[in-house]
């Protein structure tokens, strides 16, 4: 199961902005690590697809397709063992399986589930257990459970957003009706909505700056949110209220979610795992944050069906304009700062990792990767072994 990614650009972006003195204006609706390679990217759909992933840092693997149209620079000059013009199908052998993976991916704007191809072209895909919920090129939001993608007609705008919980149970976003936003979703077994107005899901309004987005989804039908004002917590199916995680634990901010738990920083203003203190958490009922394991700063981070491993990308290697790493580190859950039990993932041939993984089992994962020149392939990696092959 996995998360996170392009936050970074909202890190430059703030960046940039603390530095800049403006009047105010209206609510808008927003160690080193292995070599980058540069990638321009459409402007309308990354600018959606940027937003989509500072809110969807729930701990269910994600991927976000590279644009195959854009034009490419050339390669960058800190890469110095630049790949063939095209990757070779692998150069780690031994016994991986090849066969079709047994999770939803998306490959070259295609969606495959259970063998299946959903139709459509895709250009987000987050996935649960039992259900997936993924954005389409044309900005549209859809879920399903095995290949029947039923659309989210939500009551408002979706404006950052939507984030499915490890189980695949619940699938979450923020809607804004009029300038009010709430907390929506639907049940993915019976297609039930939750929240929306006079549910008790409404959101503070934000004076200036992004409005909310989704931080996590819990399996504790927990919907936990993020703005400028920090975390406030939903609780599906309850009539309690609205709570403000930092009356209850202040110092932690939940960023993300994993299968093992939501990912909490204690660093000032976080909006990722990228800085700080970063921890695995749990969430009581009324709010209060429970810190269980530590694990790495990171731009994303996956973590095993049973909780053995952890697999991530390191902090400031994601996002602007890189268009993968060729490494992805892999460690056992809670094993903190780095150490010699830390494994290195390498892709095959030339290929580029996106992200942290969708992990299939306790011992394998998958990973769509892409090359310079906008390629897709799909890969496997084994991490009892290290080893990971071309299988699509």
């Amino acid at each position: 199961m996995t998360y996170d990614v392009e936050s970074e650009i909202t890190r430059e972006l703030r960046s940039v902005a603390d530095s800049v003195t403006v009047p105010p204006m209206p609510r808008l609706g927003a160690e080193e690590s292995a070599p980058v390679v540069p990638l321009v990217r459409r402007a309308s759909t990354w600018l959606v697809a940027a937003a989509v992933l500072v809110a969807a840092g729930v701990g269910t693997a994600w991927w976000m397709r590279p644009d195959p149209d854009a034009p490419q620079p050339a390669p960058s000059p800190t890469v110095t063992d630049s790949p063939s013009p095209e990757p070779t199908a692998t150069d780690t052998p031994g016994a991986v399986p090849t066969g079709a993976p047994t999770v939803p991916y998306v490959v070259n704007g295609e969606l495959w589930v259970d063998g299946e191809q959903v139709e459509g072209e895709w250009a987000y895909l987050q996935v649960g257990r039992s259900a997936w919920v993924a954005m389409r090129d044309d900005g549209s939001w859809w879920y399903g459970r095995a290949a029947r993608a039923q659309r989210l007609d939500a009551p408002g705008a979706i404006e950052q957003g939507v984030a499915v919980s490890p189980s695949g149970d619940l699938v979450a976003t923020v809607v804004t009706v009029g300038s009010t936003p709430y907390v929506w979703g639907v049940e993915t077994a019976s297609g039930d909505e939750f929240g929306g107005a006079g549910s008790g899901a409404e959101l503070p309004t934000p004076p200036d700056g992004p409005g909310p987005w989704i931080a996590a989804v819990t399996d504790a039908r927990q919907v936990i949110t993020r703005d400028g004002g920090g975390n406030h917590m939903y609780l599906v199916g309850s009539s309690a209220p609205m709570v403000l995680l930092a009356d209850q634990t202040p110092g932690w901010t939940v960023v993300a979610g994993t299968s093992l738990g939501p990912v909490v920083s204690d660093a000032q203003y976080a909006v990722d795992a990228q800085e700080g203190d970063v921890r695995l958490a749990e969430i009581t009922q009324d709010g209060t944050i429970e810190t269980t394991a530590s694990v790495r700063p990171h731009a994303a981070l996956s973590t095993s069906e049973f909780g053995t491993w952890m697999a991530w990308i390191g902090p400031g290697t994601l996002g602007g304009e890189a268009a993968g790493v060729r490494e992805v580190s892999l460690a056992p859950v809670g094993s903190g700062t780095a150490g010699p039990d830390d494994t290195v993932l390498r892709a095959p041939g030339g290929w580029l990792f996106t992200s942290a993984g969708t992990w299939e089992d306790d011992r394998y994962v998958v990973f769509t990767v892409v090359s310079e020149q906008g390629t897709e392939r799909v890969v496997r990696c084994d991490a009892q072994a290290a080893a990971c092959v071309v299988i699509d």
